[in-house]
Parts: C-alpha cells; sequence; structure tokens
C-alpha cells in the first residue's frame, strides 16, 4: 500500500515516547471540594419518562437478532412513567414480498390482511424491554415490524429483520459486517451509520465490547468532552441498574439505533460489559473478578481527586464480585436482541441462561458464538502483564544490538522468553474449558459433513501469535529521507535507563517472538492449539472473527499455533468503532501495512 501522508520524525516517535514515559508517569493530583456524603451519587434507579420530559414512548429503537430459518428475536423498549407500571405492548410484523410497499401499509392491519399481531407485558422485572422470540416464520424471509404503546397511542421506529436460509438451502453470498469496541466518551459511532446504509446486508455481527463500563473518572478513551458529559451513569457500572443505564444511554444514540434497527445482529459479549480484563471459572466465587473489581475500595468519591480515583479503578466499594456478574448478565440479557439459551455460566445464575448459540446459514456457513469470559477462564494468563517479566533483563541490557547476537544478552532475554512461552502453554489455563471445545469439535464436523465451505468462530479476543514490531528496525517502514532522523532518535531513546526501558522490552519481545497479550488466546495455547487441531480435521475453511484491540489485524493460523508451517484457519480482527488503538498513535506516520512477524499483519 502506498503512503498517503508524509511521516516526520516526531509523528514517528510521539507513540514510542509516550510509552515511554508512561513507565514512570507521575499522576499529579488537583484540589477537589467535598461533596456531602448523603449525595445519590452512585446509585442508579430505573429509566422513566421524567428523563424525556414525562412522555412515556420508545425511546430506544428497535432490533432483532440471532435469526434462526424459522424464528427470529425482536426487541424494543417502552419507557413508562413509573417503575410500578406493567405496559402492555403490541407487535405488528408483516413479510416483505413486495419491497415497492411502504412500510407503514405492511404494518396497518386495514391495508394488509396478512399482517401478524401479538400483545407483550412488560415491567421493570426487565427494564421495560420486551423480547420476543417470534416463531412461525418463513426461512429465507424479509420482514417488518414496530411496536404500540397503550392503546396505540405511541409507535417505534420500523425494524427491519430477516430469517436464516432454511437447513441446507442454496447460498451464494452472505453480506455481513463485523464491530466490536465501542467506547462512548471517545467519540461518535460513525460506523455504525455507515454500515447501516449497506444496501442488501443480511446480517451485524458484534464481537464484544458492545458498551464500556468505565466511569468518567477514568483516564481511558476520554478524548470526547461532550461525550463525558452525557455519560450516564457518570461512575463505573457495578448495579444492574447502573448497567442498564449505560446500555440506555448506548441505545438512545441515533447511530446504535440505525444499525440495530436495519438488520438483525449476531452478537457476544466480551470483557467491558462485564469489567476490564473479567475472569471467571466454574462456580467458585473466589475464581472470579475483573482488573477493575474492587470489593472495597481505597478511595471515596467525596473526597479523592479524579486521579486518585482513575488510579484506584473505582469511586466506592463495588461490593460482591458475583452480584456484579449477575448484574451485568442480567442487563446483556435485557437490552441485547440476543436468544437466551439453556446452560450456565460460571458464577452468573442459570435462570439468566447461556450465550451459547450456534446459526446455521443455508448451505453456506455455519456461525458458533459463545461466552469466553466467565464460565471457564483463568485468572492467571488474563491477568498477567507479559512486559514486568521482560523488565529485569531490559534494564540491565541497553544495547538492543546485543539482543539479536549471540552472548549473555541473547541468552538471558531467549531464557525470559522460553519461561514465558511455558506459561502460555500451561494446559492448566483456559479461556473455554473442555465442553466448549467439544461443542466447536462437534458443531464444526457436522457443518463439514453437510457440505458447508465456511465454518465460523466467534473469538472476542484475538486467535493469531501477535508480536509488537521491533522499534529498533520501524525506521524502515519511514520515507527513505526521514529513516537515518529517525534512527539517530531512536538508538537514543533505546539506549536511555528509564525512558528506554518499555522500547528496550518490546525490541526483546519482537526479536524472541514473543506474544505481547495473554488476555486473548495467546494466553491460552495450550487451548489454542486444540482448536486450530480441530479446524484441520473437521472443519472445510475455519474463519476466526475477533476484535478487542482496536485495530484491524489479519492472521494466517497455522496447526499447533506456530508461527509457520500447515494453515489451518484465518483471524480475521475487526477495529474498534470508536475504542483508540495502536494506528492512532503510529500507523497515521505510515499509512501502510506493518508486518507483524510471521503469519501476522497490522493494517491501518
Amino acid at each position: 500500500m502506498a503512503f498517503h501522508r508524509r511521516c516526520s520524525s516526531c509523528s514517528f516517535l510521539s507513540f514510542f515516547v509516550g510509552a515511554a514515559l508512561l513507565c514512570g508517569a507521575i499522576l499529579v493530583a488537583t484540589a477537589q471540594g467535598e461533596d456531602p456524603p448523603n449525595s445519590q451519587y452512585g446509585i442508579s434507579t430505573p429509566l422513566l419518562a421524567d428523563h424525556f420530559g414525562g412522555n412515556p414512548g420508545f425511546y430506544h429503537g428497535v432490533a432483532s437478532g440471532d435469526p434462526l430459518p424459522t424464528s427470529i428475536i425482536l426487541w424494543t423498549r417502552y419507557t413508562p412513567r413509573s417503575a410500578d407500571d406493567a405496559i402492555e405492548l403490541e407487535l405488528r410484523v408483516a413479510a416483505v414480498d413486495d419491497a415497492s410497499v411502504p412500510n407503514n401499509d405492511l404494518l396497518n392491519p386495514e391495508r394488509n390482511p396478512n399482517m401478524r399481531s401479538e400483545r407483550i407485558w412488560v415491567s421493570n422485572l426487565t427494564d421495560f424491554t420486551a423480547k420476543v422470540d417470534l416463531k412461525g416464520l418463513e426461512p429465507g424471509s424479509r420482514y417488518v415490524f414496530a411496536f404500540l404503546g397503550p392503546k396505540g397511542l405511541t409507535t417505534s421506529p420500523v425494524g427491519q429483520t430477516r430469517t436464516a436460509p432454511g437447513p441446507n438451502a442454496p447460498v451464494s453470498e452472505l453480506r455481513y459486517a463485523v464491530f466490536s469496541c465501542a467506547t462512548y466518551t471517545e467519540g461518535y459511532f460513525h460506523s455504525y451509520d455507515v454500515a447501516s446504509t449497506i444496501k442488501d446486508i443480511d446480517l451485524y455481527v458484534h464481537v464484544g465490547d458492545f458498551i464500556y463500563e468505565y466511569a468518567r473518572s477514568s483516564s481511558y478513551a476520554s478524548d470526547s468532552a461532550e461525550r463525558e458529559e452525557m455519560l450516564r451513569p457518570q461512575w463505573e457500572t457495578v448495579t444492574v441498574e447502573d448497567y442498564r443505564h449505560r446500555y440506555a444511554l448506548y441505545a438512545e444514540d441515533e447511530a446504535v439505533q440505525n444499525l440495530r434497527r436495519r438488520a438483525p445482529l449476531f452478537a457476544v459479549w466480551d470483557d467491558h460489559e462485564i469489567g476490564d480484563n473479567a475472569y471467571g471459572k466454574g462456580t467458585d466465587p473466589s475464581q472470579a473478578g475483573a482488573n477493575n473489581h474492587q470489593e472495597t475500595c481505597p478511595v471515596v468519591w467525596w473526597s479523592a481527586t479524579v486521579e486518585q480515583m482513575d488510579d484506584a479503578q473505582c469511586e466506592f466499594d463495588e461490593g460482591s464480585v458475583v452480584d456484579r456478574f449477575n448484574a451485568a448478565a442480567r442487563a446483556y440479557m435485557d437490552w441485547m436482541p440476543v436468544r437466551s439459551c439453556p446452560g450456565s455460566m460460571g458464577v452468573v445464575n442459570s435462570e439468566i441462561g447461556s450465550l451459547t448459540r450456534v446459526m446455521q446459514w443455508g448451505n453456506l456457513a455455519t456461525f458458533i458464538a459463545f461466552d469466553t469470559r466467565v464460565s471457564q477462564r483463568s485468572k492467571e494468563p488474563t491477568l498477567s502483564n507479559v512486559f514486568e517479566e521482560f523488565a529485569e533483563v531490559a534494564a540491565r541490557y541497553r544495547n538492543v544490538s546485543e539482543y539479536t547476537i549471540p552472548g549473555p544478552a541473547r541468552d538471558d532475554i531467549e531464557q525470559v522468553a522460553a519461561n514465558v512461552k511455558a506459561k502460555m502453554n500451561d494446559p492448566r489455563y483456559t479461556m473455554i474449558g473442555e465442553e466448549m471445545v467439544e461443542l466447536v469439535r462437534e458443531t464444526f464436523a457436522a457443518s463439514k459433513q453437510s457440505g458447508k465451505p465456511w465454518q465460523m468462530m466467534l473469538s472476542p479476543t484475538l486467535m493469531g501469535p501477535n508480536i509488537n514490531p521491533n522499534p529498533a528496525t520501524m525506521s524502515e517502514f519511514a520515507p527513505p529521507e526521514d529513516q537515518a532522523e529517525i534512527q539517530s532518535a531512536m538508538d537514543a531513546l533505546l539506549s536511555a535507563p528509564v525512558a528506554g526501558l518499555f522500547l528496550r522490552i518490546a525490541a526483546a519481545m519482537a526479536i524472541t517472538l514473543t506474544p505481547w497479550n495473554r488476555d486473548d488466546f495467546n494466553g491460552f495455547a495450550s487451548e489454542r492449539s486444540r482448536i486450530l487441531d480441530i479446524f484441520r480435521r473437521d472443519a472445510n475453511n475455519a474463519v476466526v472473527l475477533s476484535g478487542d484491540l482496536h485495530d484491524s489485524w489479519l492472521w494466517q493460523l497455522y496447526e499447533g499455533g506456530n508461527h509457520t508451517g500447515i494453515p489451518v484457519a484465518v483471524n480475521l480482527g475487526g477495529p474498534g468503532v470508536t475504542a483508540p488503538g495502536f494506528g492512532r498513535s503510529f500507523l497515521s506516520a505510515f499509512g501502510r501495512i506493518v508486518d507483524d512477524g510471521p503469519g501476522g499483519a497490522l493494517v491501518e
């Protein structure tokens, strides 16, 4: 790919200087006035009509999801005046046999005798959301739908949806769009708006982080002051009402409404629908947690500075992790158009159900989605920081040229890398567990046997061997006239005792091909190898759809998780809707593909 813009040594170095300074950054506290401790801050209550001027109605659009050949999930939310209300809604659905007929006519029983109508009651039990698993539909057909409020006085927007093709029905193509990582405070959801205009779209796929749980006091992804002001609640989501408010805030966004009313969604969660780097293994509460879940918070919001709250990752005691996981799961099931399936997910109550679903798309493809966070995920790799393990050797050897030639420096970084990779390959660590691995095998084997060419797995985190670029050699990606200046500046940074520490760590990891992210399948390499073996034996063309890292990534996956060898699958990592990735920091300086080691590439 050609350069789209000319890079300079300053823009090239901005990412690395910023990363290096993080190692020794000092937070400067600003004076904050003390608020009265009897404030309602930190307490969410049901979202009612008074928030919208007092008039009840449909303020959060409509959505559909999890299409099967004869059924589909249809969703909306009705906002009442009182949390004690129980509201009867009418659902109207009509097949689109003639695209020239206006939707309003299709949904008018006086003009369309074939229109279908159902009555649904909503209450605070589900946050006044209606989620209907509508059955008895025709395979491979398009429909429109809308909800009416009491006495037909209010009407939701009209939604468009479709059912999946029938089992093994001939299908030549599937048009879909993949999303992940939408941080509200980072900006507007333009990609949703654009995707909602794609003609003849069949399906939207969301691989996680549909919402982010962070507080306004968090320094992460907060480039939009306007969106920060709008954030609801202003604190980190902990209770079910907190999570419900955050989903409501997202659903009030025009781009979100445009997307969700346009085509069905096939979605799964990642960590931020629950908590940063959430994990849970089985039903033991001691095996569940998240990076930003603090049962007891060391600060309190009414006397702490913003910097202190950001550093503590809390503003008040957050209580039981079991309660929080259940609150997050309940709100997700309330607000997302996904089918609650039989089963359990770790400490989450079985009555909430499971996210394990299989979707067949005619004779073309099989999709599988499931929880990767709270059912069988081990704590150790999830919360590990591989950079720390290279810190001692990178501090001892400041000349990175020694990392590539025989000698003590090379020996020592190779030993650290071997230790790290041994941990990553520890079979005790699981992300999805034995039962789910076997389900993937059974599902893909049946798909292959039926002759379907494509087997698609939703994996919110990446499966490819994610090797960071080597800062010692990245000047080669700059225009020729800038390379010498950039390399000179980089050499000076690399040798700096403190500022260059992170850069030397990155160089050591790149040279030894050590993946940097243990929260994805690189941290669970033993289990990944088993899944890749399934792809080799029991799939025709396996594709893993991922998100998480906010840039666009592409890997050829090889047998055993190796960097070369027998190819068994492809891993496509979609960019974040708004969440910031590496691209903003340094790829803008190059405007081209950066090779990410054997098998992978980071694409602008």
